[in-house]
């Protein structure tokens, strides 16, 4: 009596087993990063960055004070804010004349899927770009001319400090270069503060349901270049956060998933960054104190600032190390050269979806060959099966030597039981870097494609092609010839509806891209199913071995 094979063998086993594992493994791994996802921490604790050197610990008695009030120095008066507008094609902003810094900072070119203006660097207090004295609490007065259409000039006076703040702006690039200069220094002059600010708006927190079908994926984020090294924590909640101090700080940005405000240093003397969270008025605060280190007549700082929209190419030109600023994640390699051929299609066709169907079919075509491959392989598989069913017969009560006949069998008719798994294999990666471009790049931020898509970066509105994704997954697993077991079989014929599933509310740029790949491969598979030259090979070897 034939032995029926089991649904559980040893190889199912074994794929659960490994399934379960990555599975822990990269719950544990979103544990560690963000663990304001998974529980509410105390509001003592720290958060510490990943791989934090000692510069990065916050002592005891300053967590969660924030930055020093603002306020005048004592016996003096502080004039009343006066306000100087600044306004073209591309944004509109204030300078404040408390501090020189930025209010209502509005992107003209760039609107919320409600229809209003982008605002950036939202704050009441601590204005962006605002100037202080070194950890003072003191507001300086300035007075602001206008020097030429894209320069500003700022003069202050206090304890005796003369300070001459000058800042010159770059309309194209949503950014400015600033420069602090502090002469007649007094013995109480340490150096300069300066904030970099904006509102959070983080997504209320969600369970592990939630999370898979229902995914936050707009979420304000901060990002640090410190002593070499980056670190970034992602705010998937509105937990508590602790404040954070990094010395040697170059770099910093906050924002939300599409755009930021940032912080590129040029001085001769590195900063420390502190960051901290508002929580009555929803405003994270980095406040970048530049120390005089030794006495001199004249201290000077220099930086690059910006407020905009998180481009690759407009960070990069603002300061190379800013384009880390967008996090393409552990398959940013891949993501960026990809980006980088979407907008090439983008440029031909003046349309983003046109461009996602243009790279998907480039990906199919690239990993073709290898498809071809995984195709023969597992028609020879088939071709073998009665072979290897008289194996598992013969040596049903010795397991070794069942592997090893099935191994020389193998050998024999030249087949390679992991042939096909390589193409997945080597889509994945590509996969997950795509998932990241169309989910991070600012390009596809309300790029309509056509019909009733109007913005890719959002879920398709009538889930139509997650539908269809559905459908031509699962003509593709039926027309996809299988060495599996029945059982088996029928379980896999869920996996498409439950991938679907998942699909609905991510973006419809990435449905677009798995819809046309699915429909590729439907193709595909008919043409391989009609090759006659290959399907004759199959044949010729399944009279071979029914004649042995």
């Amino acid at each position: 009596m034939e032995q029926k094979d089991s649904f559980f063998d040893g190889k199912t086993l074994i794929a659960i087993i490994v399934v379960g594992v990555i599975w822990f493994s990269w719950e544990k791994h979103l544990q560690t990063k963000y663990p304001g996802a998974y529980k509410k921490p105390t509001p003592e604790a720290t958060v510490a960055p990943v791989n934090a050197q000692p510069a990065a610990i916050i002592s005891e008695d300053k967590r969660d004070k924030g930055p020093p009030e603002a306020k005048t120095t004592a016996g003096l008066k502080l004039a009343p804010e006066e306000l100087v507008h600044f306004e073209d094609a591309n944004w509109k902003f204030d300078f404040s004349s408390h501090g020189m810094g930025l209010k209502n900072i509005y992107l003209k070119n760039m609107t919320d899927r409600q229809g209003h203006l982008i605002r950036v660097g939202e704050a009441e207090k601590n204005l962006p770009l605002e100037t202080r004295l070194y950890e003072g609490t003191d507001l300086l007065q300035f007075r602001i001319t206008k020097k030429t259409e894209d320069e500003y000039i700022g003069v202050a006076k206090v304890q005796g400090v003369e300070i001459t703040k000058s800042v010159k702006i770059n309309s194209a690039l949503n950014s400015f270069s600033v420069t602090v200069t502090a002469t007649n220094i007094t013995a109480s002059f340490k150096g300069f503060t300066t904030f970099i600010t904006d509102k959070i708006v983080a997504p209320e927190q969600k369970g592990f349901f939630q999370r898979m079908f229902f995914p936050s994926y707009d979420m304000p984020e901060y990002y640090v270049h410190a002593g070499g090294k980056d670190e970034r924590h992602m705010f998937m909640d509105d937990s508590p956060f602790a404040d954070v101090i990094f010395n040697q700080a170059t770099h910093y940005s906050f924002g939300s998933h599409y755009f930021a405000v940032a912080f590129a240093d040029q001085s001769s003397i590195t900063p420390t960054v502190k960051l901290h969270l508002d929580h009555p008025t929803k405003t994270f605060v980095g406040t970048i104190n530049h120390q005089m280190i030794n006495p001199a007549d004249r201290f000077e700082i220099k930086y690059a600032a910006f407020a905009g929209p998180k481009s690759l190419d407009i960070l990069g030109s603002v300061d190379p190390q800013l384009k880390n600023v967008v996090n393409y994640g552990f398959f940013g390699f891949l993501s960026r050269p990809m980006l980088k051929i979407m907008k090439g299609f983008y440029n031909m066709f003046n349309n983003w979806g046109i461009a996602i169907i243009l790279l998907t079919l480039m990906v199919r075509l690239v990993v073709l060959p290898f498809n071809v491959m995984s195709y023969r392989s597992i028609k020879a598989m088939q071709t073998i099966q009665p072979k290897l069913k008289a194996l598992q017969e013969k040596y049903k009560d010795n397991r070794q030597e069942l592997n090893l006949a099935t191994m020389q069998l193998m050998k024999e008719h030249k087949v390679n039981p992991l042939g096909g798994c390589l193409p997945m294999l080597l889509q994945l990666p590509v996969f997950f870097a795509l998932y990241q471009v169309f989910g991070q790049s600012i390009e596809l931020y309300k790029a309509p494609f056509g019909l009733w898509i109007h913005d890719l970066s959002t879920k398709d509105p009538f889930y139509v092609l997650p539908i269809g994704m559905a459908v031509t997954m699962y003509i593709q697993q039926k027309m996809t010839p299988t060495t599996m077991d029945p059982q088996q079989a029928k379980v896999m014929m869920f996996v498409p509806l439950l991938f679907s599933l998942m699909m609905l509310n991510l973006p419809s740029a990435l449905n677009l891209y798995i819809f046309v790949s699915s429909l590729f491969a439907v193709i595909q598979q008919f043409y391989f199913m009609n090759d006659k030259k290959n399907n004759n090979g199959v044949f010729l070897a399944k009279a071979k071995l029914a004649g042995k």
